[in-house]
């Protein structure tokens, strides 16, 4: 989702998108600061698979609902966007 969100943003840098790990392209492609700051669910999704956990005051709910607020951001934006463009000033 992160990374299609950025092919969006830069269809010219698909290939290195496609590359890049998601952490990189969310602090690489994505300039919305919501959007950046709430896509650390990338983070706690890395700690539910290691040993030791980073993050030990969240949990999967957590990471749903960052999930859908990152969602939320993207589809707010992409919409204005789109509504911005067919109502010129």
């Amino acid at each position: 989702m992160i990374k299609d969100y950025a092919k969006s943003l830069a269809s010219d840098k698909a290939a290195d998108i496609e590359k890049a790990f998601a952490g990189s392209v969310v602090t690489g492609f994505i300039q919305d600061p919501r959007v950046q700051a709430v896509a650390k669910a990338l983070w706690l999704v890395n700690d539910e698979t290691h040993y030791l956990r980073k993050w030990t005051d969240h949990d999967l709910a957590d990471l749903a609902t960052l999930i859908k607020v990152t969602v939320n951001f993207i589809e707010m934006e992409h919409l204005s966007r789109r509504y911005i463009a067919k109502m010129p000033e």
